[in-house]
């Protein structure tokens, strides 16, 4: 389990090279609810929210994507090199999102459903 050092400095190398979020949403491990890390929140004004206790399925949906990720990439592929597992996560996160059929989204693919979702917002708002 990463101590509190570690996952504040990975959180301000994140918030460094990618900006700030505007939610964060973590476990309640004492390593992100210490004064370290929530003070780094705090400080950028990033809302703080925590899985609830007892609550196994709050990321249901991330690990099932690493699952996915490790079982249908990873473990085929047996990356030599953090470039090589850079490239082949890349890869696979395009080919997750642009061309596999997911039975949980009525065998389409997420930029389908997301482009039909933002299609009919904007008309929404349009109106």
């Amino acid at each position: 389990m990463p101590d509190a050092g570690f996952c504040v400095r990975a959180l301000e190398d994140a918030i460094a090279r990618y900006g700030v979020p505007s939610i964060m949403n973590t476990g309640r491990g004492c390593q992100y609810s210490s004064p370290a890390f929530t003070s780094v929140l705090i400080a950028h004004g990033i809302e703080i929210s925590m899985d609830s206790v007892n609550r196994a399925l709050d990321n249901i949906y991330v690990a099932r994507l690493w699952r996915s990720l490790k079982h249908e990439d990873i473990y085929l592929r047996d990356y030599r090199t953090m470039a090589e597992l850079r490239r082949g996560s890349t890869r696979y996160f395009e080919f997750y999102k642009v061309e596999r059929f997911h039975e949980s989204l009525g065998d389409e693919t997420p930029n389908y459903i997301y482009s039909e979702l933002f299609s009919v917002n904007s008309n929404k708002l349009a109106a």
